[in-house]
């Protein structure tokens, strides 16, 4: 029922909103919910909470990415390198206001690590990293776990547990609990020893992720310390016997990266048979795997897989064939998973290769979709009391009304409806023997229902096994 005083869900002052407008358009959860926020699509933005403004940034970003997937010819390669540098900016951004004004205790250096650290990132990603102090005393380490704090308490506001957020692991907070995984604020030489500790004292995701790292932003010269004593400890030899040469450890941690790839149930290549496959671990890890175990054993000092694979064919120790197909592949791969990703909304890489499968999850989609556009529905302006102020009755909400519900369209209409052309525009029709076996279109062309993989996993499947 229409409230002669209610000013409607976006409209001012708060405390004069009915019963049904009185949530507004904030989309900050709990305790943090602003009733004068006008929502992440709300403008001007002095008018916005902070919550709210990250939201409209992650989803203006993701939607660049989405776009830039239209483009012709542009690989996936390119998406991941586009993606990791939006992420760059915003690790950057958010560590700087959650420093705010403080007193630094002494310097640091913020690193990546894992795919930020490789440039391999995806939409939903977790952040891999670690900080490099001048001092690891008590104080100084608590210093930048608050400052982190902040940025964690930011993100897990913005994006919840499905996106962009620190890793439960190799993160400065470490895990608390695990006595195998420390917080990793740490100075250059105390970080580098990490790497020498054993396997019942680490989590190799440390120990491993500290083998791939980069420089973000703060002082240089520490990062540079620290992979000056990662280099010495690498060289080191860990075990000889009296059969055969001493080995160093760098060759030790690269073939047991092989090691795991070949004797992970996870990693096995899909068959025709499957019900279903996992786009990173069956597609995906294995040539990045073979990649990086085989750097490491070599001593090549690159971080990207592209980097990797280029410098095993400069030193001879891979064909240019098979470097080639890793690339195809890992190509195909990643492009596939923006496309998953981005219509799933998290870090989700199952694909049914059953159409009935794929058809219920689709239809479990529609229904996600259906949910969060009611939602968004009954909390914009759209309401009798709202609708006034665009034309003065309720059933014809006027034009001020129709711009706000254009500009809190759902991320489905944004990603999914208008950006995305379909499977075969990804994997091209080198991937596609069989024209016939081309996935037709339906009026929501999502990598779930425009799916048909058994066409092209024999053809990726003989990419990973060629020699």
């Amino acid at each position: 029922m229409r409230s002669p005083t209610c000013p409607g869900p976006a409209g001012l002052p708060a405390h004069l909103r009915c019963t049904r407008c009185a949530r507004g358009l904030c989309e900050a959860p709990g305790e943090k919910f602003s009733p004068n926020c006008a929502g992440p699509d709300g403008k001007p933005p002095q008018i916005v909470c902070p919550i709210c403004m990250r939201k409209r940034q992650f989803l203006m970003r993701r939607g660049s990415i989405a776009n830039l997937m239209q483009q012709q010819g542009v690989s996936g390669r390119g998406l991941q390198d586009a993606w990791t540098q939006r992420v760059e900016v915003i690790v950057d951004e958010m560590f700087q206001e959650a420093l705010g004004a403080k007193a630094l205790p002494g310097q640091y250096a913020f690193c990546l690590a894992g795919s930020g650290a490789r440039h391999e990132t995806s939409p939903y990603s977790d952040l891999d990293c670690f900080i490099l102090v001048s001092d690891d005393g008590v104080q100084e380490v608590q210093f930048f776990h608050d400052v982190c704090k902040d940025m964690s308490d930011m993100l897990m506001s913005v994006e919840g547990n499905s996106g962009l957020r620190f890793c439960n692991i190799m993160s400065p907070f470490g895990s608390p609990g695990n006595p195998k995984a420390p917080k990793l604020i740490r100075t250059p030489h105390n970080m580098a020893d990490l790497v020498e500790w054993s396997e019942e004292n680490i989590e190799g995701h440390i120990s491993g992720g500290l083998q791939e790292h980069r420089f973000l932003f703060g002082t240089k010269t520490l990062y540079d310390d620290f992979k000056t004593d990662l280099n010495v400890i690498l060289a080191k030899t860990c075990f000889s016997f009296s059969s055969r040469p001493a080995i160093t450890r760098g060759k030790k941690m690269g073939l047991k990266v092989i090691k795991d790839l070949v004797t992970d149930r996870r990693f096995t290549p899909p068959s025709n048979t499957d019900e279903y496959f996992h786009v990173k671990e069956q597609f995906y890890r294995p040539p990045q795997f073979i990649a990086k175990g085989l750097a490491w054993y070599y001593g090549i000092d690159a971080v990207s897989t592209h980097d990797q694979l280029a410098q095993l064919v400069a030193t001879n120790h891979m064909s240019h064939g098979v470097a080639h197909n890793f690339m195809a592949i890992m190509n195909v791969m990643a492009k596939y998973r923006f496309r998953l990703h981005l219509d799933r909304e998290g870090e989700k890489d199952f694909v049914f290769t059953n159409q009935a499968a794929r058809d219920a999850e689709v239809a479990a989609l529609d229904v996600k979709g259906a949910s969060r556009t009611e939602a968004r529905r009954t909390r914009t302006p759209t309401s009798s009391c709202q609708a006034r102020q665009g034309a003065g009755d309720d059933t014809e909400p006027g034009p001020r009304a129709d711009r706000q519900r254009r500009r809190t369209a759902t991320a489905d209409d944004r990603l999914s409806r208008a950006a995305w052309r379909g499977l075969e525009e990804v994997v091209g029709p080198e991937l596609h023997p069989d024209p016939l076996a081309r996935p037709t279109r339906c009026w929501r062309p999502t990598s779930v229902c425009d799916v048909r993989p058994e066409p092209h996993l024999e053809a990726l499947v003989s990419l990973v096994h060629a020699d």
